[in-house]
């Protein structure tokens, strides 16, 4: 890979962690953030009850935060830090994305821009799922294309019509 192209994927990964790493222990866990340490803390025998009693979507995240949980504490850096992780994989892939999509400057703003939305940075400092499954929606979006554009001949590649 070259260093420009490095570049794309790099710039707006480094920045999304920055950004979710700065003061990152700053605030005490909130209402919600409690619920999920409160659920990592406890066995993953509990978990099936648990969810009996909310919504399974969580169940996945659950179990990530509680082998966290057993190898790093339950502290607020530990508990976010798959959030900042996940927040950095989506910049990542966003820009790759954009890359393949439009081109390389393309990319590499949407992966800026991202990283810099309030929004991502608080959902990067939460002990919570979101960061997560906007990492899952941008990752799955890039396979689909790759498996779209993939099935293309490429010597006669569509022209995008025009309204």
């Amino acid at each position: 890979m070259r260093a420009a192209s490095a570049l794309v994927l790099a710039g707006p990964a480094a920045l999304a962690g920055a950004l979710g790493l700065w003061r990152i222990d700053g605030p005490s866990y909130w209402a919600d953030e409690g619920v999920s340490v409160s659920i990592a803390s406890r066995p993953l025998a509990d978990l099936p009850a648990i969810l009996a009693h909310m919504d399974l979507v969580h169940g996945l995240y659950y179990v990530l935060l509680h082998l966290v949980a057993s190898i790093a504490g339950t502290d607020e850096i530990a508990m976010r830090l798959p959030s900042v992780l996940a927040t950095t994989v989506g910049a990542a892939v966003l820009a790759a994305l954009g890359r393949r999509l439009l081109s390389p400057a393309a990319g590499l703003l949407a992966g800026l821009i991202y990283a810099l939305l309030p929004v991502v940075s608080r959902y990067a400092q939460e002990a919570r799922q979101y960061a997560m499954v906007s990492a899952l929606l941008i990752s799955t979006t890039y396979l689909l294309v790759v498996a779209i554009g993939s099935g293309r001949d490429r010597r006669h590649p569509r022209r995008p019509t025009r309204c």
